[in-house]
């Protein structure tokens, strides 16, 4: 069940191509959601509503760390950038167990991306 999820939460993944970055990948630093809703809230306020459906909301990049703000923790070993599509190798820790995946994003802005059907935005470019 936990890699089901991991898998999910890394194919939800599509990150953009910004000129600065601090990590390999290639947004910069931020929150990035599905919904500007989330913007306003905090990470336990949007783990009390949302609980498991977070994995497909929200991303937190910092430098080389991915995080979806409830229990999926990634380090980006790795981003190639192919035109607007970025694929990526993370190891990850979900509910105590680590694992090595490989994603696919598609970049959409400097600070917007899709993972499959799912279109993440930048709450600081939302707050704009």
């Amino acid at each position: 069940m936990a890699a089901a999820r991991l898998a999910a939460g890394l194919a939800l993944v599509t990150l953009s191509a910004a000129p600065a970055t601090a990590g390999p990948l290639p947004f910069p630093d931020g929150t990035y959601v599905t919904d500007p809703g989330l913007c306003r809230m905090t990470d336990r306020q949007r783990s009390d509503r949302y609980s498991d459906e977070l994995v497909l909301m929200v991303r937190h990049i910092e430098g080389n760390r991915l995080t979806d703000g409830y229990e999926m923790v990634c380090t980006v070993l790795s981003a190639q950038v192919n035109g607007n599509s970025v694929r990526y190798r993370t190891r990850c820790n979900m509910e105590g167990r680590w694992e090595t995946a490989t994603g696919t994003m598609t970049r959409l802005s400097e600070t917007s991306f899709r993972i499959g059907t799912r279109t993440f935005r930048s709450c600081g470019r939302l707050a704009r």
